[in-house]
């Protein structure tokens, strides 16, 4: 079969369509409004199309077995122009194909070999052979619960966040990335298929923490990529997220909040009027360690499926939480906080003083409980995390939760003292798997 490549430069973007059109904000009330209307029928499209996919063609391939099985899926969607190509393969234009090769999965995490498989794909071109690898990924959170893939269809019917941020954001951001040669998505059924460069290198296990020196990489590179868009959220690539400030790429949680004590939804309103006078930045939204490609030149960003627009300290926060052993993070917070604050600075971020930013540091690892009790206790866990990484998760946040300064963080969000203090002890107690929330 004649796969040869698309007539352009070898190694350039093909153009790109214009980024999504900016979302509308929205109100909490009025998203919990849209989503009472809309996410029924949504659960149904997705239900009905987990049934009947084979009568349901779409784009590009929807599993790991039907790439290995029809292997003319994957090659044609890196060789054949399509509103999903984005750059050619590094192969002499008019190469042949001659086949495809399963590499091996990821060691610490094999439920992503579910959805995320590596391949070495041959070429010929004359008496030379030519290989390049891939990875692909599919599905993006086809194994969460049809509840929140409904969610998902409703409230981001025109992109997925990770197609739209290889196509419209990857070759900007000031961050190492994956090349990608291919995205495309099918919103409304939460289908999606990306084939990035497969980049050589290792991945820490979350479970068993990550070492500092990793860990500062994965902090310079968040520092960098903060500061990228500072002052100016409003540019059209990065215009189509939907949340535009504070706390609002989290307003899923009011969804969840309704039969908890008066004190635990003081305390989030609390935090959103905090935040939303707070200034934000373009964050990857799922910084940690377990996320990221290091090699012998640093860190490579992966796994962009959170990308977001959010508080300043958001990515640290997240990162030194998930990513540290409890020990580690209590000997050497303050210490990644400074170094943070000064690599931000140095790329032009906002400015936000150490003593502000280690409360904020504080308030957000309380966002980033609310976000872990609704998980767990709404079962939203999606598949390709194991339960080593959720037991490790569950007690650094509780861990991190129970270590503040109630005092402190009240006086800084003008909430009651003893507000905070119910929301520790009712973490305390919740930020455990068990069988009932398995």
């Amino acid at each position: 079969m004649n796969t040869a490549t698309p007539d352009r430069p070898q190694g350039t973007l093909c153009p790109l369509a214009a980024p999504p059109r900016p979302a509308v904000p929205r109100g909490p009330a009025r998203k919990i409004a849209m989503a009472l209307a809309l996410v029924p029928p949504a659960a149904v499209l997705l239900w009905l199309e987990s049934r009947f996919w084979r009568l349901w063609r779409l784009r590009f391939p929807r599993s790991n077995a039907e790439m290995a099985g029809q292997p003319s899926r994957l090659v044609g969607l890196l060789t054949e122009p399509s509103r999903g190509l984005i750059a050619a393969l590094p192969v002499p234009s008019g190469s042949r194909y001659e086949s495809q090769r399963r590499m091996e999965g990821l060691a610490h995490e094999p439920d992503k070999d579910q959805t995320t498989a590596k391949w070495e794909l041959t070429f010929r071109s004359g008496a030379e052979t030519h290989r390049v690898r891939v990875v692909t990924k599919l599905q993006s959170g086809r194994g969460a619960p049809l509840l929140m893939q409904a969610l998902r269809a409703v409230f981001e019917s025109d992109f997925l966040r990770e197609v739209a941020f290889y196509r419209h954001l990857a070759d900007r951001v000031p961050v190492r990335v994956a090349r990608p040669y291919f995205a495309d998505a099918a919103p409304a059924i939460n289908r999606a298929c990306l084939v990035l460069e497969a980049i050589e290198g290792t991945t820490c296990s979350d479970a068993l923490g990550c070492g500092l020196d990793k860990v500062r990489l994965v902090l310079q590179a968040a520092a960098a990529l903060n500061a990228a868009y500072a002052g100016r959220l409003d540019d059209p690539h990065v215009a189509w997220i939907p949340a535009r400030s504070g706390l609002a790429f989290a307003d899923w949680i009011e969804l969840f909040l309704g039969r908890e004590s008066k004190p635990i939804t003081q305390l989030w309103a609390s935090l959103r009027g905090y935040f939303a006078r707070r200034p934000t930045v373009l964050a990857h939204g799922d910084c940690r360690p377990g996320n990221m490609i290091f090699t012998p030149d640093g860190v490579v960003m992966s796994d962009w499926e959170a990308v977001n627009i959010a508080p300043v300290l958001w990515d640290f926060t997240y990162c030194t939480t998930l990513g540290l052993a409890v020990p580690d993070r209590r000997a050497h917070l303050d210490e990644l906080l400074q170094d943070y604050l000064n690599a931000l600075h140095q790329h032009g971020g906002p400015a936000v003083d150490v003593k502000t930013a280690r409360v904020e540091v504080d308030l957000l690892a309380m966002v980033l409980a609310f976000v872990s009790f609704c998980v767990l206790e709404r079962k939203l866990w999606a598949q390709g995390n194991s339960q080593a990484d959720i037991l490790a998760w569950l007690d650094r946040v509780r861990s991190a939760v129970l270590a503040i300064d109630a005092d402190r963080a009240a006086t800084q969000i003008s909430a009651p003292v003893a507000v905070v203090q119910e929301f520790q002890a009712s973490m305390g107690r919740r930020l455990v798997l068990s069988a009932a929330n398995q």
